[in-house]
């Protein structure tokens, strides 16, 4: 899914921030910034139809969005949907 691979993303991105060229990474943190609030937005509203979770989807959200903790919201929302389906 697209939350999982930009949250993958960000912590790849981590370690090899530096071994890219400016042009190439500063991409791939827009795309990966812009990626994982929206995908979150999305999987969330189709989660909401077959129930009542995620309660504060705006915290995930507002999380997502600020990029120097983007990782944490990303893998929290992935843990507990994992646990839901499981």
């Amino acid at each position: 899914t697209v939350i999982a691979a930009a949250t993958l993303g960000w912590i790849g991105l981590l370690f090899t921030v530096n071994m890219l060229p400016e042009t190439i990474g500063g991409l791939i943190i827009i795309v990966i910034w812009l990626a994982l609030p929206i995908g979150l937005y999305f999987d969330s509203r189709t989660v909401q139809e077959y129930i009542d979770w995620p309660e504060y989807r705006w915290v995930y959200l507002v999380g997502a969005a600020i990029w120097i903790v983007a990782i944490i919201p990303g893998a929290v929302y992935l843990w507990k949907r994992h646990q839901l389906s499981g």
